[in-house]
């Protein structure tokens, strides 16, 4: 009879600390689930960060051309009438 009792109170104990250790499981998962969605959070900023600098650079790029060729243009008709 004891060691029914023992078995019992084993088994008991048993999916107790099966239940707490899913309970962790599922708690540990939550977090991991909630630092990649952070982390996707940051990379999605700072690729529009980089797009924006990006879109940027290209715009001075253009303006720089543009000034290049003005400016070439301005020497060559310089040299043509001097």
């Amino acid at each position: 009879d004891s060691s029914v009792k023992h078995k019992s109170a084993l088994c008991s104990e048993f999916a107790e600390m099966k239940f707490l250790i899913e309970e962790e499981e599922k708690a540990a998962a939550k977090l991991i689930e909630d630092e990649e969605s952070k982390t996707a959070s940051l990379v999605v900023d700072v690729l529009d960060q980089l797009s924006t600098q990006l879109t940027k650079l290209k715009e001075y790029k253009e303006q720089l051309d543009s000034v290049l060729t003005h400016t070439g243009s301005m020497a060559f008709w310089k040299v043509l009438l001097s």
